[in-house]
């Protein structure tokens, strides 16, 4: 098993060990809607069970596949947590009407 292969199953791991505990909820708010490497790991739980790959959560957050593996373990961009909500939220990109 080479490194990046350990390092990688070790971010699933506790991913997957944050999305059981019941606190590992999205939590924002106004004041503070930055989102928690275990938020954005348990959130990537869920992308899964829906059948949502990694390749297509990157896809939609604009980023690589490299940035979902990073986010698991350190706290991803407060944009990030932004764009989680517009998408749950089914959101379309913002147009100028003018």
């Amino acid at each position: 098993m080479t490194t990046k292969d350990f390092m990688a199953r070790s971010a699933e791991r506790m991913a997957e060990k944050a999305a059981r505990k019941p606190a590992a909820r999205l939590r924002t708010t106004m004041s503070d809607n930055k989102i928690s490497a275990a938020d954005f790991a348990a959130y990537v739980i869920q992308c899964r069970d829906r059948g949502i790959s990694d390749i297509q959560l990157a896809t939609s957050l604009g980023c690589g596949i490299g940035s979902i593996y990073n986010w698991k373990r350190i706290d991803p961009p407060r944009y990030i947590g932004l764009a989680i909500a517009a998408l749950e939220k089914g959101l379309k990109p913002w147009r100028n009407t003018k």
